[in-house]
């Protein structure tokens, strides 16, 4: 699945889903709302990994 966000596409694949539950398994119970999430965020966080990840809601 492919997402537009406020920083650009985001895919989710089968297998980063299944990642993200296998070791947060509390987001199993939340994966219906992760569309809404990925293209309505409450906020955005800076990255300390990417100098890309710069806007902040």
């Amino acid at each position: 699945m492919k997402f537009k966000t406020k920083i650009g596409f985001v895919a989710l694949t089968p297998e980063r889903k299944a990642h993200i539950i296998q070791h947060h398994p509390i987001m199993e119970d939340y994966s219906v709302h992760l569309k809404d999430v990925l293209e309505r965020p409450k906020e955005i966080r800076y990255s300390n990994r990417s100098d890309a990840i710069l806007e902040k809601i």
